[in-house]
């Protein structure tokens, strides 16, 4: 139960964002090509031309585009550790703490904190808002993340 609210939660705070965005249209943007981070689990089609940062890569959050690429990420890696760890016969304050320090691990990984991660998105919304806007290519990738 924990691990599904804390999922939840999750998706809340990062998804709430993008619920303001999707009803925004654009003009398509041109998308790069790298899968360094993507992992198997992942519909590379639409995230491919996206995703530049490599997996483990130091980033600064200094552009929406970057905060997208990570956004994305955190989606599809949560959406794993569930698998991995939903059939654990763990106690669920146990697999409640593996979730919280593997997302800890993973902002750390990228040498940021989730707290930074999501004041970014609070202190650049509009920038944000409007790259999302410039570039139907990240939202759809953003969508199939969540799926």
């Amino acid at each position: 139960m924990k691990i599904k609210l804390v999922l939840f939660i999750s998706t809340l705070i990062f998804s709430s964002l993008f619920f303001t965005l999707a009803g925004c249209t654009g003009v398509s943007g041109k998308g790069k090509v790298s899968t360094n981070a993507i992992t198997s689990s992942q519909p590379e089609d639409s995230i491919s031309r996206i995703i530049t940062i490599k997996k483990g890569e130091k980033v600064t959050l200094d552009s929406p585009d970057k905060f997208i690429q990570l956004w994305i990420l955190i989606n599809y890696e949560q959406k794993k550790w569930l698998s991995e760890l939903s059939n654990s016969s763990e106690s669920e304050d146990k697999i409640f703490k593996a979730i919280e320090a593997k997302r800890k691990d993973f902002f750390e990984s990228y040498g940021i904190t989730e707290k930074k991660f999501t004041s970014y998105s609070k202190t650049h919304y509009k920038e944000i808002t409007e790259f999302m806007e410039n570039n139907p290519d990240y939202k759809k990738a953003y969508e199939d993340s969540l799926q």
